[in-house]
C-alpha cells in the first residue's frame, strides 16, 4: 500500500516512520509512505503557501495552487483526503476501507483553513479523529497512518491482534492480564488460568459486552443488535464456489469461537452440497466450525440434485426444505451477510 502526506511540515514525520511498527512494514515493502513538502509546489517567489484571508478575519488561509499542483504530481489515482475537523468521523469500519485501497493522499491543513477551491478541486472526501482542534492536520495523518497500516497483511505479527481490537467485533476490547498473578492486592480471573479455552472465550466476550454497555452504549445500536441475533444466514455469491464456501465456513468459524454471535448456521445451497460431500478439504473445514458450534443447513432439493442427501447427514449437516426463493429468504426478516 502507498500513502502520501501533503505537509508544510514534512520533518515531522521522520521519527513516526522510523520506529517500531511503521518502520519494520516499510522495511519488508509491505507499506510506503512519502511525507510530501506543499513548499515547493508554490509558484510564488518565496515559496510561500499561505495568505491573508478574503473577508478579514484572524489567521492565514493555505494557498490553493501549491496543494493542487502537489496533487496532481502525487496523488494521481488516489483516494484524496482532507485531514479536517468538520470532516466525518474516522471510524473503524473507514480505516478497514482505506486499508484495502492501494494508494491514499493525505492533506494535512494548518494556520486558519485551506482555501474552499483546493478541497473543491482535489479533495475526495474529508475525514476528523474527533471534535477538537490540533494545530494542523499532522497529528490527525500520523492517527490515519497508524490504523491503516496495522490492517495491511504481514504489518502484525498476529492477525488476531487487529481482529481481537475494540470496535473491530462492534464491541470494545476485553480486559487483559499477564503474570504475575497477584500485584497489589489484584489477582487475575480464574477463568483465564483454567485452561479451559471455551470458557475463556465466553468470559472475553461478556467482559466486552460489559464494558461496551458501561463506556460505550452508542456502540450497541442496530449492529449490534444484529449480532444478538440467533441465527445467521451465510450465502456465497461469488464465481469460484471452493474459496468462496471456504472462505464462508472459517469466517463463520472464527465469528462462533469469538462469541460474536449466539448461534451461526451456514447454509448450503445451489451446487454447494455437492461440493461439501466430495471435497475433503472442505469437510475438515466443517470439522472444526462445527466443533466450536456452527450448524450447517442443506437444502434438501439440492442435495437430491447432487445425489449427497445421505453425505451430508453423515457430516453432521441438517438437510431440510430450502427450496424458497431468495426473495422470501429476504422478506422474512433473518439477518443476512452475502461473501
Amino acid at each position: 500500500m502507498r500513502i502520501s502526506i501533503l505537509t508544510i511540515f514534512p520533518d515531522i514525520f521522520d521519527s513516526f516512520l522510523n520506529e517500531s511498527m511503521l518502520a519494520r512494514a516499510i522495511a519488508q515493502g509491505l507499506l510506503t509512505v512519502q511525507a510530501v513538502d506543499i513548499r515547493p509546489f508554490s509558484d510564488r517567489k518565496h515559496r510561500n503557501t499561505d495568505d491573508d484571508p478574503f473577508g478579514g478575519g484572524a489567521g492565514m488561509v493555505m494557498l490553493a495552487q501549491p496543494i493542487v499542483s502537489a496533487m496532481e504530481a502525487v496523488a494521481q489515482g488516489a483516494r484524496r483526503i482532507f485531514l479536517s475537523p468538520r470532516g466525518t468521523t474516522l471510524t473503524q469500519k473507514k480505516v478497514e476501507e482505506l486499508a484495502g485501497l492501494p494508494h491514499i493522499a493525505l492533506l494535512c491543513g494548518h494556520y486558519e483553513g485551506v482555501d474552499q477551491r483546493a478541497i473543491d478541486l482535489c479533495i475526495d472526501e474529508e475525514i476528523s479523529i474527533g471534535d477538537y482542534i490540533l494545530t494542523g492536520g499532522e497529528p490527525a495523518a500520523m492517527v490515519l497512518v497508524d490504523a491503516v497500516a496495522r490492517l495491511i497483511p504481514g504489518v502484525l505479527g498476529c492477525v488476531e491482534s487487529a481482529e481481537d481490537e475494540s470496535f473491530t467485533s462492534g464491541f470494545l476490547e476485553y480486559p487483559h492480564y499477564t503474570r504475575p498473578r497477584e500485584f497489589m492486592g489484584l489477582i487475575v480471573p480464574d477463568v483465564l488460568l483454567g485452561g479451559n479455552h471455551a470458557e475463556i472465550v465466553k468470559w472475553r466476550h461478556a467482559e466486552a459486552l460489559r464494558i461496551t454497555r458501561e463506556r460505550r452504549p452508542d456502540l450497541l445500536g442496530e449492529e449490534a443488535t444484529r449480532l444478538e441475533k440467533r441465527e445467521l444466514h451465510l450465502l456465497w455469491t461469488n464465481a469460484d464456489i471452493e474459496t468462496s464456501l471456504y472462505m464462508v465456513i472459517m469466517y463463520a468459524t472464527n465469528s462462533m469461537a469469538h462469541r460474536y454471535w449466539d448461534e451461526v448456521t451456514v447454509i448450503l445451497w445451489g451446487a454447494t452440497p455437492n461440493l461439501v460431500a466430495k471435497n475433503d478439504a472442505i469437510q475438515d473445514a466443517m470439522r472444526i466450525a462445527m466443533n466450536v458450534g456452527v450448524q450447517f443447513s442443506a437444502c434438501i432439493s439440492c442435495a437430491e440434485r447432487y445425489g449427497v442427501v445421505d453425505a451430508l447427514r453423515a457430516l453432521g449437516a441438517q438437510v431440510v426444505p430450502w427450496g424458497e426463493p431468495l426473495s422470501e429468504l429476504l422478506r422474512s426478516g433473518s439477518p443476512l451477510l452475502t461473501v
